[in-house]
């Protein structure tokens, strides 16, 4: 390696390269930092020049410049439009979020972007009000070119969601938007923006809206009440002209469809959209209850309402629901409808004893536990447990206990149960950590305790396995009025796996194979057998 003066070469030209490039980075940072100074320097140039601007106008100029900001807040903003078109309106917090939410829709739009969504509401709460007599006049009116399709459960209906928007256009067009309506196009069922391509079309479901795409399209109550929503084949006309004619009206790079409606049936648009996947799913019941987890949209806690500002406090909720019945107040006002069919255990099957048709006695009373220690979560499962009894083959579900607990609390309401029922000797556990450690803490103290071992099987395959129990009626659960949350323990069944609980299923089907393994003559040894086995269990 060559050098000079005992200098290597090769050293002395990287560290000229070193100082080169440490000399260009900090010329870099000095005209960045300078670019700072000068854009400071713009804005407060631009600030003062703005305010000096300010302080030249006249007092009627800055009142007209006050109203003109006032103006691009209802553009910008739709709660506040909502307010200053709807001056008496009271707007709740449930209000608001409509509001929010119909802004963050339009603005997706207009971004490019195509927003399928279902909104479940309570009856009576503004829902139209807040979006469909009011949203699609904002709508137009920040985008004079754009159109908008409302459509409810027939003409009439829907002609009145397009004249509240129409009146508003009218009242408010000129001033907030610089619009005005039509003088050629100008009625109920469409009416259009003058010197612009945009307007409102409006249509009955059955009606059919060919011929008139939108880039906005909201769908509104298409059942009129819940003799349409319970009839098979309205259901499927509603669901055919959705799909035919409906969804292939939406129009734009943007385009938004917003089906809104209160839930009757879980065969109902918006049932059938769940299930059919892709659309986004809000449901936003009437009344916060225990075991819906945390209010993340509203903030409410348990027992809660949506609206009490307007009357729809606690104290209308339960008499709505005494004059309903669970069943239907759960459909109406919390989104939950009755579920017909079924996944693996079918509606069909399942009969009900009321008070007057319950046994005195039985020959057995069992319970069936289903425990989940742990720590209390929001998405953690409670413990359920079901008292059953028995007479012949037929078995009577008494009683269900659930919550979320953990270990010692469980163990504190086992206690109290078995002191409750001491005619109640077998209690059943599933054999794993849980039932063992529960095994081992109370079967020395009160008995009884039996250890059930699924062997591996999956829990579909435990339920399948008793199904021939509710096929040929062995199986009662008690009517409303001895248990009113019993449809939403029905809902679990009948949509297992295909639902978030499973605890209650559970204790059921190791119950019923607790038995049939202790009076059905369970076969197991022979493949050959098993249709002998399954004869039975059931007739």
């Amino acid at each position: 390696m060559a050098t000079i003066n005992g200098i290597d070469i090769d050293k002395a030209k990287a560290e000229r390269i070193r100082k080169a490039k440490a000399q260009e980075r900090e010329l870099k940072r000095m005209r960045k930092e300078s670019e700072k100074v000068d854009s400071v320097k713009t804005e407060h140039e631009h600030a003062t020049n703005v305010l000096d601007m300010y302080n030249n106008l006249t007092d009627d100029e800055k009142k007209v410049l006050a109203k003109q900001l006032e103006k691009k807040k209802f553009r910008d903003n739709y709660l506040q439009y909502l307010k200053y078109v709807h001056p008496n309106y009271v707007i709740t917090k449930f209000h608001a979020l409509l509001g929010k939410i119909c802004q963050s829709i339009v603005e997706k739009v207009e971004n490019g972007e195509k927003v399928r969504i279902c909104l479940s509401v309570p009856p009576q709460h503004g829902k139209s009000y807040t979006v469909t007599e009011t949203l699609p006049s904002w709508y137009v009116g920040r985008n004079p070119n754009y159109r908008s399709i409302l459509i409810g459960y027939n003409a009439d209906m829907a002609e009145r969601f397009g004249d509240r928007n129409r009146q508003l256009t009218k009242r408010y067009g000129k001033e907030i938007f610089g619009i005005d309506v039509s003088d050629s196009q100008d009625n109920k069922t469409l009416w259009e923006i003058a010197n612009h391509e945009g307007g409102v079309y409006s249509a009955g479901i059955l009606g059919g809206v060919t011929g008139n795409p939108g880039s906005l399209i909201i769908v509104d109550d298409p059942f009129k009440n819940g003799q349409e929503a319970e009839n098979p084949d309205i259901r499927e006309k509603v669901w055919q002209t959705f799909v035919d004619s409906v969804t292939t009206r939406a129009s734009g790079v943007g385009n938004a469809i917003i089906v809104i409606h209160t839930r009757w049936h879980d065969d109902d648009l918006i049932g059938r959209l769940e299930k059919l996947g892709g659309w986004v799913i809000i449901n936003i019941p009437a009344v916060w209850e225990e075991g819906m987890g945390v209010d993340r949209l509203l903030g409410r806690k348990v027992g809660e309402t949506l609206c009490p500002e307007i009357g729809k406090d606690a104290e209308f909720m339960k008499m709505q629901q005494k004059l309903l019945g669970k069943k239907t107040f759960n459909a109406l006002y919390q989104g939950k409808p009755y579920v017909e069919g079924g996944n693996i255990v079918k509606r069909e099957y399942l009969k009900f004893y009321s008070e007057t048709s319950k046994p005195a006695n039985f020959e057995e009373i069992t319970l069936s536990c289903d425990l989940t220690f742990g720590e209390i979560s929001r998405n953690s499962d409670p413990y359920c447990m079901t008292m059953w009894g028995r007479n012949g083959a037929d078995h009577y579900l008494l009683k269900i206990w659930d919550k979320k607990a953990n270990f010692t609390d469980t163990l504190r309401t086992l206690r109290i149960i078995c002191n409750e029922y001491p005619q109640m000797r077998r209690k059943l556990l599933e054999k794993k950590a849980n039932g063992k450690a529960t095994y081992d803490m109370l079967n020395s103290e009160i008995g009884g305790f039996v250890l059930f071992d699924p062997k591996g099987d999956s829990k579909e395959t435990r339920l399948n396995s008793v199904t021939p129990y509710f096929e040929s009626g062995n199986v009662y659960f008690p009517d409303e009025n001895i248990c009113p949350d019993i449809e939403d323990y029905v809902t679990q069944l009948l949509r297992f796996p295909n639902y978030e609980h499973d605890d209650f299923v559970d204790t059921i089907s190791q119950y019923l194979l607790n038995y049939e393994y202790r009076y059905g003559g369970k076969i197991d040894t022979d493949s050959r057998f098993s249709q002998f086995a399954k004869a039975i269990r059931g007739f």
